[in-house]
């Protein structure tokens, strides 16, 4: 179903105010093209066409690495080939290319500088360092752990099995919607998980939440499940940005796993009224 002008319009609207796009923008980052492919894989596998759905999630892929979450859709409906597609081509980009353009050696050694600028350190200075301890990562853990870090070990542990717990329910929900037939809703759970899996989630990271938003406010039509996803909206905007202190004290509050988080939060609330529609529809 086509949205109408007044649901374009207030869409427009958002994503002109959302703080992630305009971060995104203002530091000359990516993740508008990364989302974009993203989301054009996502739709063009959702009408089943499989080729131009690798295509788009393995360009994604070899720009950031992270959209690779979304292949546990296409292993919980068993969908083989679309993951021999994704990887196929994922590795072209990643390895085939650069190897016959830069040479193998100089692409191998690429990589393994990668990962030893990747690996934990103790060293202040380094990417790893300022990637795991960053006061404006949304990866939930490490935002429980900034609130809690001086409350003990036990409020340490919270901080990682609360997430898990929250992950665990979201892919049940994500794992029922697919085998039910609804694919999107499905794909706008799984985005909906990132800050809980994704370690850094930066902040230019979340240009996909307007889409997943007003996805969810078509798709969740009940008054608490839309209030959920209004408070998302914002959570993530640009005027909520400069009223919560600008940066860095938005990033370190959390406000942008939290308004992610909105999206599972409103398909909760929303499933009771569609299983009592469905329940009605059988008798």
């Amino acid at each position: 179903q086509r949205p109408g002008p007044g649901i374009t319009f207030a869409y427009s609207l958002v994503f002109a105010l959302a703080f992630p796009w305009l971060h995104d923008w203002h530091w000359g980052q990516v993740s508008t093209i990364v989302w974009a492919l993203t989301i054009m894989a996502l739709r063009a596998w959702c009408r089943g066409h499989r080729p131009l759905a690798a295509l788009g999630l393995s360009l994604a892929i070899s720009i950031k690495l992270f959209p690779v979450w979304f292949l546990l859709a296409f292993a919980f409906v068993g969908d083989k080939k679309g993951l021999v597609w994704v990887s196929f081509l994922s590795g072209l980009w990643l390895f085939a290319l650069p190897a016959a353009v830069l040479g193998p050696e100089a692409t191998w050694q690429y990589y393994l500088d990668l990962g030893s600028r990747l690996r934990p350190s103790d060293d202040p200075g380094s990417t790893s360092s300022q990637w795991w301890s960053s006061e404006t990562t949304q990866f939930v853990p490490a935002i429980l752990a900034r609130l809690w870090g001086a409350a003990g070990g036990l409020w340490l542990v919270l901080a990682w099995v609360l997430p898990l717990g929250t992950l665990a329910l979201i892919l049940k929900g994500m794992r029922r919607c697919l085998l039910s037939g609804r694919f999107s809703i499905a794909l706008v759970l799984c985005a909906s998980a990132l800050p809980l899996v994704l370690s850094p989630s930066w902040i230019h990271y979340f240009v996909w939440l307007p889409w997943a938003l007003f996805y969810g406010w078509q798709a969740f039509a009940n008054g608490p499940a839309r209030f959920a996803l209004a408070a998302g909206m914002v959570f993530s905007s640009t005027p909520f940005f400069f009223l919560m202190g600008g940066h860095p004290a938005y990033g370190r509050g959390g406000f942008l796993a939290l308004a992610s988080l909105c999206v599972p939060l409103a398909y909760v609330l929303s499933e009771p009224v569609r299983q009592n529609a469905t329940t009605t529809q059988v008798r």
